[in-house]
């Protein structure tokens, strides 16, 4: 198994009109099985405070490379939101994400 991980600034934006919405630091690690051609990415997306409306519900992400995609925010139980910092688990959804992995390679 091969694992990688960048961090990386990162914008959340509003589904319809693309108006960011708030930016925080987004995590991501790419889980490489040897014998599996689809990889595996996870991704932890802290902001500062707490937004109600991007929680539990399908956002729109965009990276400092401008790649944009769908995602997935859900809020780590663990710590609890605050109102100094809140951290979610990052779903990337869609093919954008998956059809190539250019757009992590691009990372910084």
């Amino acid at each position: 198994m091969k694992n990688i991980t960048k961090q990386v600034e990162a914008e959340i934006l509003d589904y319809d009109s693309r108006d960011v919405i708030t930016k925080g630091t987004l995590k991501l690690t790419l889980i490489q099985l040897s014998n599996d051609l689809h990889p595996e990415i996870r991704g932890i997306f802290t902001i500062a405070g707490y937004i109600p409306e991007i929680s539990d519900k399908t956002n729109y992400l965009r990276l400092p490379t401008g790649y944009e995609g769908d995602v997935l925010l859900s809020i780590i139980s663990d710590p609890p939101p605050s109102k100094s910092s809140t951290t979610y688990n990052a779903m990337l959804q869609g093919n954008a994400w998956f059809q190539s992995l250019d757009w992590f390679d691009n990372l910084e």
